[in-house]
């Protein structure tokens, strides 16, 4: 069998007889606006999930000081309690008003020479 073939039995294994226990998702979640306070719906939020946006910033920042990365959870869904604990949510946390974005700017293979 091919080294890769037997890591994949191997892995077969280990899932299928209940040793492989999935890591406990992070408790904190970052609020992604998706509406504004009055609950209409908020345009801009793909590009500031984006790379460079105030968001993805703010998310690699909480990944950087805990080790991983948060949950992301709406801010239409804050008053979900149900859903919050299902997931094991017990910290939402707003993106810092200090928070930059950038402009990243990445070439599409299709349009280069």
């Amino acid at each position: 069998m091919k080294p890769t073939g037997e890591r994949f039995r191997e892995m077969a294994l280990a899932f299928g007889d209940g040793r492989y226990q999935a890591p406990t998702p992070p408790t904190t979640a970052l609020v992604l606006d998706d509406v504004a306070p009055d609950g209409t719906p908020l345009g801009g939020t793909r590009a500031d999930s984006a790379p460079g946006g105030r968001f993805a910033a703010a998310w690699l920042a909480i990944a950087e000081q805990d080790g991983r990365g948060p949950q992301v959870v709406l801010r239409s869904r804050l008053g979900d309690p149900a859903l919050l604990a299902a997931r094991g949510i017990t910290t939402c946390v707003d993106v810092p008003n200090d928070t930059a974005s950038a402009t990243v700017s990445v070439a599409h293979p299709a349009t280069m020479p």
